[in-house]
């Protein structure tokens, strides 16, 4: 710049002149004055933007005064930036308007501060309870001792088993104890209940067993237990049963207009009806025929946490969660904001065998019961899962990505409103040739009971499809499947079923294939495996 002509010039070589101020000595004409604004402590700092109808007081035909320093320090002279820049609107992406973003939660209602109090101390209750693994640390306390006791009275009283020597060629099964505390729902110990139960992992099917069978109930028969007992306002009881071997064929009967069900899971029962008296009549029938243990409004069942009120019902495992994290030692990790890192395919050799997959195992399995309530964990199991023979290093730090995913989201769960229209609706989607060992597709499929997610699944097709058109076919069959199983089981719950069920599938092709029954030649053979 020529400071003489006041002309710019363009040049590569510029020198700064560092010991020259040239506008040092020339005041301005019109310079704004900096006024000295006090600020409060307790009143936040007053907005940037100042308005039109105010400029005017700050750009005056007045002479310069001179501002002389401030030593006060509770005024400080802060310059206030006028901006004429309109203010820019933030309008929705086009691509967002294929997707139904309007029915998305804020994190803040799944918190703990939207407990009741009475919530809040069970859950509090359930977190510091500590229950033994071992023998050696139950023989400490004297009341699981008197639980020991008690079961093994149990046990040769109902006449479990007959003592005799082991047959040449077989090798004996061992046993272990399981301890559980039972708990009011005020969140006090009801019982210290104990099972001696045998290794039956290390038996082999053919050779020590040739079919099994255990009275649980499948999850998602658990969901839709919860989902439609919250629809209807049904009472929701907990049952244990004492020292109780069950075995023989159930007799449905339906007389009159009430309706109860239960859900056993072994020897813990859910109770639901349509009235609270018939319900009391079924708990003092179950009580004389095998002493029962009534645990009240249930709040607490199989690890699940139920939080209920008049808006539905909510079951996290919280308590399930941070046990898992305490074992680990991720309870002071750092958190990761997705449930599995972007862009990882795992692979079958990718990195060194663990030393101890033992480990890798019994936590993908807790994880497994953890995907109770949590659909987010449906993928990322389902690729830790398939590394359980051979866990390897790359496998392992998955698995600890995962667990820091959980860290920050320890109290997401399901939510079961009680406004709910009960209406099957299902999604699938696939993910063609996804799995880099063998090139198998990645199918999923969602079912919702009205707003309520109740069925998921994520899971590696048997066979190789050819295209992602077959690949979404298979899927689509396979959830029509379930979509019929769980008609019967709302049947059962007298529940009707609208018909057509609402199936939503995003691949163009497999919709015209499920339109025109007619046979083409690269899809003769889809008639074999999903038609028959």
């Amino acid at each position: 710049m020529d400071l003489e002509t006041n002309i710019l010039f363009d040049s590569r070589d510029v020198m700064f002149h560092e010991t020259t101020y040239p506008f040092q000595s020339i005041p301005p004409e019109n310079d704004p004055i900096s006024l000295p604004l006090p600020i409060d402590d307790t009143d936040p700092i007053p907005s940037s933007r100042v308005s039109n109808s105010k400029s005017h007081l700050l750009h005056n035909n007045s002479p310069t005064v001179p501002v002389s320093p401030i030593i006060s320090p509770t005024n400080i002279t802060l310059p206030i930036p006028l901006s004429t820049r309109p203010q820019r609107y933030v309008s929705k992406p086009a691509w967002m308007c294929d997707y139904i973003c309007s029915c998305a939660i804020d994190s803040s209602s799944c918190t703990p501060d939207t407990y009741s109090l009475a919530h809040k101390c069970f859950v509090a209750q359930c977190s510091s309870v500590q229950e033994p693994k071992t023998y050696l640390q139950a023989s400490k306390d004297a009341n699981w001792v008197m639980a020991m006791q008690e079961e093994l009275q149990a046990l040769d009283k109902n006449g479990t088993w007959e003592l005799t020597s082991l047959p040449p060629t077989k090798r004996a099964i061992g046993s272990k104890w399981v301890f559980k505390l039972k708990l009011h729902p005020d969140g006090s110990i009801a019982r210290y209940k104990v099972r001696l139960v045998a290794k039956g992992y290390n038996q082999v099917e053919g050779v020590d067993y040739f079919e099994s069978f255990s009275s649980v109930a499948k999850s998602v028969t658990v969901r839709l237990f919860l989902g439609v007992a919250a629809a209807k306002f049904w009472p929701l009881f907990r049952l244990d049963i004492n020292n109780a071997f069950l075995h023989g064929h159930l007799d449905e009967e339906h007389t009159g207009s009430d309706f109860i069900a239960l859900l056993v899971y072994v020897d813990d029962i859910l109770l639901t009806g349509t009235s609270e008296s018939s319900l009391n009549d079924v708990k003092q029938y179950l009580d004389g025929l095998f002493a029962i243990k009534d645990l009240g409004s249930a709040k607490y069942f199989l690890g699940l946490e139920l939080a209920r009120s008049s808006h539905g019902l909510l079951v996290t495992q919280h308590k399930y969660l941070q046990d898992i994290l305490s074992d680990t030692s991720m309870l002071n990790a750092k958190v990761a904001s997705t449930p599995f890192p972007s862009g990882l395919h795992l692979t079958l050799d990718e990195g060194a065998l663990l030393q101890f997959p033992d480990r890798y195992r019994r936590l993908v399995g807790r994880l497994l019961y953890l995907g109770f309530t949590r659909v987010d964990l449906s993928f990322p199991v389902q690729q830790l899962s398939q590394y359980m023979q051979h866990p390897r290093t790359s496998h392992w730090d998955a698995t600890l990505h995962v667990l820091r995913y959980l860290k920050g989201s320890c109290n997401l769960g399901l939510f079961f409103p009680s406004q709910n229209s009960l209406r099957l609706t299902a999604h699938s989607d696939a993910a063609w040739a996804s799995c880099l060992d063998s090139r198998r597709s990645i199918t999923r499929f969602c079912v919702f009971l009205g707003v309520s997610l109740i069925m998921w699944k994520t899971k590696k097709e048997a066979t190789v499809s050819r295209s992602l058109a077959e690949a979404e076919y298979r899927n689509m069959a396979s959830t029509v499947c379930e979509l019929m199983w769980i008609s019967y089981l709302l049947h059962d719950f007298l529940v009707p079923v609208q018909r057509p069920i609402p199936f939503w599938c995003d691949n163009k092709a497999v919709l015209h294939i499920t339109a025109n029954p007619v046979f083409h030649e690269r899809t003769k053979h889809l008639d074999i495996d999903c038609h028959l």
